[in-house]
């Protein structure tokens, strides 16, 4: 109750030195934190480190809100608007949680997004495999890779198929063509699929 009756009156005063110093170093503390860790991120593909990244740019936000306050409210006083600096903390308070909001629930979903994806059934991967191999049928292909993920209802399906040395000459044409055969092939199964095709020379490298 007396928190809350505090807020509503503005505060409580601080000294002002003391405080722009402090939320200043805190400031430059967390921002080269946010930093360095968003440079990680983009080196090494984790959502653990993403989040971790999305974090401490919140904490560098929040440090610097702090800041703005302090120095708004000073300016304020200087001003003689003492009523209008009492409001400050708390008003910019309200906008840090209102922009801030919607970052757990992103995270949140891309976390469900992940639990949701799983290795299909055993035998509903035969049955799309099959179909994939019957499209391929009259394609020149030596080998035929499968890669297969479920996400919900969804499945997403990339194939590489190493084409036979003498099927060098084969035009983008007919290599849609195989495409086409393989996406025809999928649509008459009771599935939802989102599929890739790779199609590369004999003794080319391959996707891991």
């Amino acid at each position: 109750m007396g928190g809350r009756l505090r807020v509503d009156a503005g505060g409580r005063e601080i000294e002002f030195g003391g405080a722009v110093a402090f939320s200043a170093f805190s400031f430059g503390v967390s921002t080269v934190a946010a930093l360095l860790i968003w440079w990680r991120s983009r080196t090494v593909n984790s959502p653990l480190i993403r989040g971790d990244a999305i974090g401490s740019a919140l904490d560098a936000l929040s440090t610097l809100t702090v800041l703005i306050a302090f120095v708004l409210g000073g300016w304020l006083h200087a001003q003689g608007q003492e009523a209008l600096a009492r409001y400050v903390d708390p008003v910019l308070t309200v906008g840090l949680v209102l922009v801030t909001l919607p970052v757990p629930y992103r995270l949140g979903r891309e976390a469900l997004s992940q639990l949701l994806a799983q290795s299909p059934p055993a035998e509903q991967r035969a049955r799309v495999e099959q179909a994939i191999q019957e499209g391929f049928r009259d394609a020149p292909v030596q080998t035929l890779e499968i890669k297969t993920i479920k996400v919900g209802r969804q499945w997403d399906v990339r194939i590489q198929a190493t084409l036979e040395a003498q099927a060098s000459t084969l035009t983008v044409s007919e290599a849609d063509g195989f495409r086409r055969a393989v996406q025809e092939r999928l649509a008459t199964l009771d599935e939802e699929v989102q599929v890739a095709v790779v199609l590369r020379p004999s003794g080319a490298p391959h996707f891991g």
